[in-house]
């Protein structure tokens, strides 16, 4: 990648590109499934908060690496990760936090000749797919997604069974729904997520930029969000709870990175033990009331995040498959 895309990609970021230069950027990205994947991952980068001179540094230093890995990438055709190293607020010292993001090539089926259907049943994979309208998604596993291969009505319409993040692209004259089982959300052009799993009798939709309205199947709205905020709801009845988080913590599953904020060390030996179907042993006397900032990526394994969390906590720990 040439200075002058470098220059584009960050001034984008800043504001400060020309429609001429959006343009231009345009046509990059769709160039490639690379070029694609480090915009996005630059994008989550330019999203985290900013709060010292040494922060904008990392910052810079993190752009910088993305553009000599995006060339080796290139060059090799091998696998596209970076690391990038965050200090995150008073009292976490050097966080690291590691992103991954995965292009899955897609089970795709067309069972009608207008409608295409894409599966996503590899376990702890993610797919990325970007439909008729530039509209990115990421689809979780055992996830199920329905678009038109065209959309060529009023309204861009899409079905969704299972969990995935939209970045929707903006057209104010064709509203963009996701028709989920029990409800549907209704947006212009924006960044939410939804999940229709029911994890803990609970769905939910998140709300990361822009605006959404959640609706009954009938289109009857039942309530709008605010950027920032979840909102959860039990099935087969209209029972809501809105709560205002940290939806970009919320978000980054689609990069592979679970994120844990202000838990204590029972939620991450047991957000670890779901996810890597173990039992951990762990000394956590005089640890139980002290309240944690934990990231880690599924991909890397079990052993990675116990020894993040060894670092985080002083402690020995061993674990043990729990099938």
């Amino acid at each position: 990648m040439g200075k002058e895309m470098q220059s584009i990609i960050f001034n984008y970021f800043a504001k400060k590109t020309s429609p001429e230069e959006e343009k231009v950027l345009l046509e990059w990205i769709k160039s490639s499934p690379e070029n694609m994947t480090f915009f996005y991952e630059t994008k989550l980068i330019m999203s985290l908060p900013l709060n010292s001179i040494k922060e904008k540094q990392s910052l810079d230093s993190s752009f910088k690496s993305l553009c000599n890995k995006l060339e080796l990438k290139k060059k090799n055709r091998s696998t596209f990760s970076f690391k990038h190293y965050l200090t995150i607020g008073a009292g976490i010292a050097a966080i690291f936090v590691g992103v991954i993001f995965y292009l899955v090539n897609p089970f795709i089926s067309s069972t009608l000749s207008h409608q295409i259907i894409y599966t996503n049943t590899i376990k702890d994979s993610i797919m990325q797919i970007v439909l008729d309208d530039q509209t990115i998604v990421w689809i979780g596993e055992n996830t199920t997604l329905s678009c038109p291969i065209t959309f060529s009505e009023k309204k861009r319409i899409v079905s969704l069974k299972g969990y995935a993040f939209f970045e929707v692209a903006k057209d104010s004259l064709h509203p963009f729904i996701v028709k989920a089982p029990d409800f549907q959300v209704s947006v212009l052009g924006t960044s939410f997520g939804v999940n229709t799993n029911y994890d803990n009798e609970k769905g939910e939709t998140i709300l990361l930029k822009g605006s959404v309205r959640l609706e009954k199947k009938n289109g009857e709205t039942l309530l709008a969000l605010d950027p920032g905020q979840q909102v959860l709801y039990s099935k087969n009845s209209e029972i809501l709870e809105v709560n205002k988080i940290d939806v970009r913590k919320y978000a980054l599953w689609r990069f592979g990175l679970i994120s844990l904020t202000n838990v204590s060390i029972q939620d991450i030996i047991k957000q670890l033990e779901g996810n890597y179907q173990v039992r951990i042993k762990m000394n956590i006397q005089g640890l139980e009331k002290n309240r944690y900032n934990f990231s880690f990526s599924k991909k890397k394994g079990i052993e990675k995040a116990l020894k993040d969390l060894h670092f985080l906590t002083g402690r020995n720990i061993d674990f043990y498959s729990s099938h």
